[in-house]
C-alpha cells in the first residue's frame, strides 16, 4: 500500500515537470516566432490601415448628402401638396353637392384615422417591447 502511494506521488511530481517542460517549450517557441515574424506583422499592420479622408473629402460628401435629402423632401412636399389639393377638391365638390354624403364621408375618414392610429400604436409598443 505504500509502494502505490509512493508511486501515485512519484507519478505526480513526474506529470508535473513533464507540463512545466512542455510549458517552457510552448514559451520559447512563441518568443521564437514573436522575434522572427513581428518585424513583419508591423510592417503588414502599416501597410493595411486605411487613409484618413481628408476634411475636404468630409465636407464634400455631407454637402451631397444633404443636397439629395433637400431634393427628396421636396420631392415629397410637392406629392403631398397635390394629393391634400386633390382631396380638398373633392371634399368641396362633395360638400356642395349634398352636406350629408359629406357629414358621412368625413365621419368615415375620422374612424378610420383613429384606427390606424391605434394599429400604429399598438404595433409600436410590441416592436419595443421585443427589443
Amino acid at each position: 500500500m505504500k509502494k502505490q502511494r509512493r508511486q501515485g506521488t512519484m507519478n505526480a511530481a513526474e506529470e508535473a515537470a513533464a507540463n512545466s517542460a512542455k510549458r517552457d517549450e510552448e514559451l520559447e517557441l512563441e518568443r521564437t516566432f514573436g522575434d522572427l515574424l513581428w518585424g513583419h506583422v508591423e510592417k503588414w499592420d502599416h501597410a493595411i490601415e486605411p487613409q484618413v479622408p481628408s476634411v475636404e473629402a468630409l465636407s464634400q460628401l455631407v454637402r451631397e448628402r444633404k443636397g439629395q435629402l433637400r431634393s427628396r423632401m421636396q420631392s415629397e412636399r410637392l406629392v403631398f401638396g397635390l394629393i391634400s389639393l386633390v382631396l380638398l377638391s373633392g371634399l368641396l365638390l362633395v360638400w356642395q353637392c349634398s352636406i350629408l354624403l359629406f357629414a358621412v364621408l368625413q365621419s368615415v375618414v375620422f374612424a378610420a384615422a383613429a384606427g390606424f392610429l391605434v394599429l400604429a400604436s399598438t404595433l409600436g409598443r410590441k416592436e419595443r417591447l421585443r427589443r
